[in-house]
């Protein structure tokens, strides 16, 4: 993994969920429907894209 790669995993990691959480206070989303859907769908989504890229890569 090179640096630049390796900064944007880390932004994401760290930027992500503030949006997450701006986007959820907008809608008037409380934290615990929230987490219901997105922690779930957090942890699937890696997983999927990690064999995507394991496929075509």
């Amino acid at each position: 993994m090179n640096h630049s790669s390796a900064a944007v995993i880390l932004a994401l990691l760290l930027f992500g969920p503030l949006w997450t959480l701006a986007a959820g206070q907008a809608h008037s989303i409380g934290s615990g429907a929230w987490a219901k859907i997105g922690v779930p769908t957090g942890l699937v989504m890696p997983g999927i894209y990690f064999a995507v890229i394991k496929l075509l890569g």
